[in-house]
């Protein structure tokens, strides 16, 4: 996952064969393709537009590179009927794509590539035309096709929450670089630098320096206190650092300061159905957001004074913006 113009598409392109690197090598299994046609391969592409033959039928589209395999008839019938059935298109055989939705398109997408049983299966953000319910929808039965099938599956995103829901590991890159891979739990909880932080999901981040180490914990001085978080990597005293905390690991109450408390004012409430975010602003006006669930309307009022705490181990003190050098965060992030 990365923004747009970090080299997602063109990554996926190079692994399927349609571009070739300027360098490094296409490794699938062991085996060097670097130079393989795209056609021996046995990897498939899912493209975002569907990319489906508007004169052929469901089942003719779905069939098309078994044709190509010169498997025998019925084989192909066999196959397509298996394919169409796991992925909840049963009967679908003599539709043609313009008697079907978004979501029955990207199916029959799906299938299509899912009946040449390829090796790597890629997917260039498919889920992105269709409506939020549609994609959550599609979520979950892609998941579903995968551990069905069997496969391992590359697939690009800017959406974190696809990208934290589907995958098993990331890989988050910006402008040709990798930030960091890991296990998707990793990477949200350990992030390595301010980039892959604010990237995959809502986090605070505050401007210290180290002013000490407390067992495991780092120990930061901001304007808005003093206060300790988990760090990666070493620290010298008096270094310039971010002091990071998810906004859904943050507490708030009345109750006296304790470690890692600050006062703070309400801002604005933003409620979500499920839950609310609460911008909050500290003594010298830096602002957070923490997450509240199960409230309703009038909970938090405007300019009502609460203690904000956390635990240590829900903060992560990070030393680097990013792998990129002289970055714009907020216009990469944003796009403004």
């Amino acid at each position: 996952m990365g923004p747009s113009g970090s080299g997602k598409t063109t990554l996926l392109k190079c692994i399927a064969g349609l571009l070739m690197p300027e360098a490094g090598k296409i490794v699938l299994d062991g085996v060097d393709i670097t130079d393989v046609p795209p056609h021996k391969r046995n990897t498939s592409l899912i493209f975002q537009d569907y990319a489906l033959f508007p004169h052929m039928t469901v089942g003719e589209n779905v069939e098309f590179g078994l044709k190509l395999k010169k498997l025998d008839k019925d084989t192909i019938k066999s196959e397509v009927k298996h394919t169409l059935g796991v992925i909840g298109l049963a009967g679908f055989e003599d539709r043609m794509p313009r008697e079907l939705s978004g979501g029955e398109k990207q199916r029959v997408a799906v299938a299509r590539s899912l009946v040449l049983k390829p090796k790597l299966l890629l997917y260039d953000e498919p889920l992105a035309n269709l409506d939020y319910r549609l994609q959550r929808k599609m979520e979950e039965e892609l998941k579903s096709i995968h551990e069905e099938f069997g496969l391992t599956s590359v697939y690009i995103t800017h959406n974190q929450e696809q990208a934290l829901s589907l995958g098993d590991r990331l890989m988050v890159i910006n402008k040709g670089v990798i930030e960091q891979v890991g296990n998707t739990d990793e990477i949200y909880l350990g992030p390595e630098n301010v980039f892959t932080a604010r990237f995959l999901g809502e986090i605070n981040v505050l401007n210290g320096k180290v002013a000490g180490k407390e067992g495991e914990f780092v120990r930061v001085a901001t304007e808005e206190g003093s206060f300790l978080g988990r760090g990666h990597g070493t620290f010298e005293a008096n270094a310039q650092v971010f002091y990071c905390v998810r906004p859904e690991k943050l507490r708030v109450g009345t109750a006296p300061p304790r470690e890692n408390s600050a006062s703070a004012k309400v801002v604005t409430t933003i409620y979500r159905g499920t839950e609310a975010e609460v911008i909050l602003a500290f003594n010298h006006e830096n602002r957070v957001k923490y997450i509240a669930y199960d409230v309703t309307p009038g909970t938090f009022k405007e300019h009502e004074a609460l203690n904000v705490h956390w635990r240590p181990e829900d903060a992560v003190v990070l030393s680097e913006v990013s792998k990129v050098k002289d970055i714009d965060i907020d216009k990469l992030i944003y796009g403004s």
